[in-house]
């Protein structure tokens, strides 16, 4: 074998091994910065959620400072009051389903409603409206406790009545609704008999008429 086939196969040999050396190395390394980045991931989720404690903490006990001074408050808050106090709605409804958060939201406030059965969020309104349909009377009182009142995104809920005929011509889709809605289930077609239905907005400024 010539000197040069020689020189050319060391040559050879001794780049494959350097090679390997630097592929097996980096492999290595690779996993050490992996593992570094879970610790460091999950030593910032702990320390969220220390901090998300401390936030609920500090929302009941203001809570509870303002029911000593006012006794016509309610000794208790409900869970999505909290959530929404701490987590703005706007964080949460991300990509073209928002209103399908909002959707939730409702539904998640009024869980021990069981004659929800339409709800439309109109997204080109200004002041945050949403309508909710209900099976009965008793079941749109029900949704008016709930609702009325409460805070969502920073804004004071007000719940107006609407005739169901009118209800019906916004909503020509509603008319056949009976099947309640129940929280991550509105994939499920609703169709209703209604007499009463609540409209909620945020603020509210429209004139609506009373149920019939």
């Amino acid at each position: 074998m010539t000197f040069t086939c020689r020189f050319r196969r060391a040559f050879l040999t001794v780049i494959s091994k350097v090679f390997l050396i630097a592929f097996v190395v980096g492999c290595v390394w690779s996993v050490v910065c992996y593992m570094k980045y879970r610790w460091r991931r999950q030593e910032e989720e702990t320390r969220q959620m220390y901090d998300m404690v401390e936030r609920i903490i500090d929302v009941l006990r203001s809570h509870n400072e303002a029911c000593q001074e006012n006794q016509d408050l309610q000794p208790y808050l409900p869970i999505p009051h909290v959530r929404d106090s701490l987590v703005l709605p706007q964080d949460r409804e991300v990509g073209e389903n928002w209103d399908l958060a909002i959707h939730e939201a409702i539904l998640e406030k009024c869980n021990d409603n069981d004659g929800i059965v339409h709800i439309a969020v109109d997204k080109n309104s200004r002041e945050g409206c949403v309508y909710v349909k209900c099976l009965s009377a008793d079941h749109s009182g029900k949704a008016f406790k709930a609702l009325h009142g409460s805070w969502f995104d920073g804004k004071l809920v007000t719940v107006k009545y609407l005739r169901l005929d009118r209800y019906h011509q916004r909503f020509p889709q509603a008319q056949g609704c009976s099947t309640p809605l129940k929280a991550s289930s509105l994939h499920l077609n609703a169709t209703s008999t209604m007499n009463t239905t609540p409209r909620l907005q945020h603020h509210s400024l429209a004139n609506c008429s009373g149920f019939s």
